[in-house]
């Protein structure tokens, strides 16, 4: 049976000031939480044995899906309860989606993708859009010229209390905040 461990509003601090740093210098922690150098590093030690973090290398991203970089533009049409979330499930699962995001303006997504070929992409684009409550998009084909990945990520433990973002937590009954309050690390 796994030890089940509660995570703090402290955990949820450094989890916010280390989540989605390419580096993370141990002084800053430390100076941010106000503890020493060590006190940080066995508290960011503790979070990655409890399972709480991870840090993870970004590979670069032609050598894992292809050299043909592209992003589709897609409009939604969504005609009943649950259809755009099924789309963004079948976004979720495809393999070959680098990123997807919701956008504002003539479309809806951005989806950015890398495929071996054009024909591949141009075949991934096609299916794209004869999903269900897809109305119509644009593909357009990239080269990049330099790009800043992220090395650290944070992963939060599941909980009972659903995904919440790294250094919110919820309000106790009775407790009433102003606007923003608790929504990042100090």
């Amino acid at each position: 049976m796994t030890r089940r461990r509660t995570i703090t509003d402290e955990d949820l601090r450094m989890v916010a000031l280390i989540e989605g740093r390419s580096r993370v210098h141990g002084r800053e922690v430390a100076r941010r939480l106000g503890v020493s150098n060590t006190t940080a590093w066995r508290m960011l030690s503790r979070l990655q044995v409890d399972g709480v973090t991870r840090q993870a290398v970004a590979l670069r991203r032609d050598f894992v899906g292809g050299a043909c970089e592209c992003l589709a533009y897609l409009q939604g049409r969504w005609l009943g309860p649950g259809d755009m979330e099924a789309f963004e499930s079948e976004l979720i699962g495809d393999p070959a989606a680098h990123s997807a995001v919701r956008i504002t303006g003539g479309y809806d997504y951005r989806v950015q993708a890398f495929h071996p070929d054009i024909v591949a992409a141009d075949r991934w684009f096609s299916h794209l859009l004869a999903q269900p409550g897809v109305a119509g998009g644009k593909l357009v084909f990239l080269q990049t010229l330099f790009d800043r990945p992220c090395y650290a990520a944070a992963i939060l433990g599941l909980d009972g209390e659903g995904d919440r973002p790294p250094g919110r937590r919820e309000a106790a009954p009775g407790e009433h905040r102003a606007a923003g309050e608790g929504a990042e690390a100090p």
